[in-house]
């Protein structure tokens, strides 16, 4: 798995200035639902369902080719907005024509909508949460107004086994994406809380001097934060300034008290620990202090 995230994420991640975790999550994610389209194919394919088969098998190559994507420039929103477009394009296909409201494809519309908005932080998963609920919406109201509706399922010898399957593949994809977004953002998040704890206060009087350079600051701190001190000025990829920005960094000072101690703008403070979290990457280490090197 590491190898498939350094090979689709390696370069895009040090080209941005989203968390390598979310980034992480959304590739995962993307690959196990791939995987699942691809099952759904081989399903529907073996209970003689050819055209929603077909459908899957498409759904899931365009879905493989928007992973490629990540070793491209495209905007991290982008992609997500391309790859859920696949997956409501093909599931609203298969409830359509397995059901309508008591299709078993039904729960992945309620999915959508959650990965939206753990994935973008702005008014987009909001655009779709309202288009799941729309589609959800006029289905209900044609079923309510006895619609004509094709129902492939009505075919099948053996309809109740083929939604328990598809219940099943449901729950079990729920718990694996469950897992990684535990895995890559919820318990990183808990590391990072912990790692804050750790963080000495440093006073007023101690934060104008951050306006000195990093040599002067190895000796004014030396006694205080020594072992932060020397932790940085190990990483002799980091310019003196840049080390001097990590050390800000440790702090965890408010952007606009930063900006006006150094006598910049808050857009050069961000500009400067971008650089920092780019050379990190590229040197394999981890981005928040004590910047170890990740194996």
């Amino acid at each position: 798995m590491k190898v498939m995230a350094d090979y689709f994420i390696g370069a895009y991640s040090r080209n941005t200035t989203t968390k390598y975790s979310l980034i992480e999550f959304m590739l995962f994610t993307m690959i196990c639902l791939c995987c699942i389209l691809l099952i759904y194919g081989i399903l529907l394919f073996s209970f003689n369902l050819y055209s929603l088969g077909i459908s899957s098998i498409l759904s899931f190559m365009i879905s493989i080719t928007i992973c490629f994507l990540f070793r491209t420039k495209t905007s991290l929103n982008t992609i997500t907005n391309a790859f859920i477009s696949v997956c409501f394009v093909y599931f609203t296909i298969c409830i359509l024509f397995t059901g309508n409201t008591s299709s078993p494809f039904t729960p992945w519309i309620i999915a959508i909508p959650a990965f939206a908005i753990t994935i973008s932080k702005n008014i987009t998963g909001l655009i779709w949460t309202v288009l799941c609920m729309a589609f959800i919406t006029t289905i209900t109201l044609l079923t309510a107004y006895n619609y004509e509706y094709i129902n492939l399922l009505s075919q099948l010898n053996n309809q109740f086994l083929f939604e328990i399957i598809i219940q099943g593949i449901i729950y079990l994809s729920a718990i694996a994406i469950g897992f990684i977004a535990w895995r890559l953002l919820f318990k990183s998040k808990s590391n990072e809380i912990i790692q804050k704890r750790r963080y000495s206060y440093i006073s007023y009087t101690d934060i104008e001097l951050l306006i000195m350079d990093w040599n002067f600051l190895k000796y004014k701190f030396s006694i205080k934060f020594n072992e932060q001190i020397e932790e940085i000025d190990q990483l002799d990829f980091l310019t003196p300034h840049e080390k001097k920005y990590a050390l800000i960094d440790y702090f965890k000072l408010d952007l606009i008290l930063i900006s006006e101690t150094l006598s910049v703008s808050a857009r050069t403070v961000e500009t400067n620990y971008y650089r920092i979290r780019k050379k990190l990457k590229e040197n394999n280490r981890q981005e928040k202090y004590p910047y170890h090197r990740i194996k």
